[in-house]
């Protein structure tokens, strides 16, 4: 287990499933991961069922983050959320995007034109370890900074980003529609 701190900007569905399969393989301990939310409810119940950190400042765990993940929802307010990463995290830190349809080149012009950016597709099964993540990095991204913490949810799968949507259609939504069906 590495010692390296995980900030998650968004505690959803998939934020969740992360933290839990990273909790569960013993990948991260909860000490390591934080997490901000603009839910209260949301923070106070993934404090009580995980023990993850939810009460520090944003602020606080933006500066002390080794990977800070970007989990949420494509709508939201990117423009504030990069603002506030380029102000408190340390230039070391790597963005670890969970948002859909929103390209590395995008995310650069939101977090950083010279920052470490990886754009991640989880796949459903997470849990369960047996998942892909599709994984396009940028030009300033390495292996290094994020495998150790992408492979305590799954296999990961590096691509070129201009496969990224491909992948999604085979390895994230197909699942999905049969998971559906059954």
């Amino acid at each position: 287990m590495t010692k390296e701190k995980i900030h998650f900007i968004g505690g959803g569905q998939m934020a969740e499933a992360i933290i839990r399969a990273c909790i569960a393989n013993n990948t991260l301990s909860v000490n390591q991961i934080s997490v901000s939310d603009i839910n209260e409810t949301r923070l106070q119940f993934l404090n009580t069922k995980y023990g993850v950190d939810t009460e520090s400042s944003q602020e606080h765990n933006l500066s002390t983050a080794d990977v800070i993940v970007v989990a949420v929802r494509p709508q939201d307010d990117l423009t504030t959320l990069g603002q506030n990463v380029q102000q408190f995290a340390t230039a070391s830190a790597a963005i670890v995007s969970i948002v859909a349809g929103v390209t590395n080149d995008q995310l650069a012009g939101y977090f950083g034109v010279e920052r470490s950016i990886i754009r991640v597709i989880p796949n459903t099964l997470t849990d369960t370890g047996y998942g892909y993540s599709g994984v396009a990095l940028n030009a300033y991204a390495t292996r290094d900074q994020v495998e150790h913490f992408l492979l305590g949810f799954g296999k990961v799968q590096y691509l070129d980003e201009a496969l990224m949507d491909v992948f999604t259609g085979f390895g994230v939504a197909g699942p999905n529609y049969i998971y559906y069906f059954i």
